[in-house]
């Protein structure tokens, strides 16, 4: 069976994960035209090894009945749902029980191009040349406007957003 790598370049910024914060989330997920392809919230960690992990579908679904930007959600219901939220990412082991996940920055993502390539790493040479997608100067100009525009929409400064990379491996 061949192993997929795959790599989003997206518009990110970090943002920690907070009841105050949480409108952000709540529209980026929510009210937004981003699906979970577009969209990735990903928990980096260093325990107890190094990796990241997209939370972006667990946290939609923890907190899918307080999607409604007329009736904010309690400090009591945030808390219970940020509960469920860490007992569902504990059973993957991305979270360690001596952790919580509330205050933790999150590093939020806006896809702007995407690519993927099978057996990298079973390849003799691993340099490749794979044109999946391919974008003008213009066309790739403007997906990057668009990514921008969906962070500063929900209230975040363009100065803090940048342009970075998700890389994973399949199983």
């Amino acid at each position: 069976m061949g192993q997929d790598t795959y790599c989003v370049m997206g518009a990110s910024v970090p943002v920690a994960f907070t009841l105050e914060n949480w409108p952000i989330f709540r529209d980026l997920l929510f009210n937004s035209s981003l699906d979970e392809t577009e969209l990735s919230m990903l928990l980096i960690t260093d325990f107890p090894s190094d990796g990241c992990h997209n939370l972006t579908y667990h946290i939609g679904e923890a907190f899918r009945d307080f999607d409604s930007p007329d009736k904010p959600i309690t400090p009591d219901e945030f808390q219970a749902c940020v509960a469920s939220l860490e007992a569902d990412i504990r059973k993957y082991k991305w979270l360690p029980e001596k952790k919580e996940l509330l205050g933790m920055e999150l590093q939020i993502m806006v896809e702007i191009t995407y690519c993927h390539v099978r057996g990298l790493t079973r390849r003799d040479n691993s340099h490749i040349f794979n044109q999946e997608t391919s974008h003008s100067p213009a066309s790739l100009a403007t997906k990057t406007r668009e990514a921008y525009e969906k962070l500063t929409k929900v209230g975040i400064p363009e100065g803090r957003i940048s342009i970075n990379h998700y890389i994973w491996d399949s199983q």
